[in-house]
């Protein structure tokens, strides 16, 4: 269970490194949209794990471990492309948008497991 909690912020630092090379020769605009897209990807495969009709094993701990890695993956591309956007587009005010973008990643994180607890126990699952 550790390995599988541990794929997602392992795998956000390892290419976190990277991304400001890749933001370099590829733009930030298509790395934001790619870490987005890979994010959603990750989502997708945890919503469809049921649906392969993996219960338990080595598989079902597979394809999560695969989810939560492409998770941290765009986790990792979009953090780091934010931060970048934001230096470049404010950096006569950087301090004051670095503080405004931290307030905002913690209200979703506050606010993320409430809404999406919420909409969970709506729809009846």
């Amino acid at each position: 269970v550790g390995v599988l909690f541990a794929s997602q912020p392992f795998a956000c630092a390892l290419v976190q490194p990277v991304v400001p090379w890749m933001g370099r020769h590829c733009g930030q605009s298509v790395l934001m949209a790619t870490g987005l897209l890979l994010s959603a990807a990750s989502l997708v495969c945890f919503a469809l794990t049921p649906a392969m009709g993996l219960r338990s094993g080595s598989p079902l701990f597979a394809v999560l471990c695969s989810a939560a890695w492409l998770a941290g993956v765009g986790e990792g591309v979009v953090e780091t492309t934010t931060y970048t956007i934001v230096q470049q587009r404010f950096g006569d005010v950087l301090c004051q948008m670095a503080g405004h973008t931290e307030t905002w990643v913690g209200v979703g994180t506050m606010l993320g497991p409430f809404l999406g607890g919420a909409l969970f126990s709506a729809g009846g699952f």
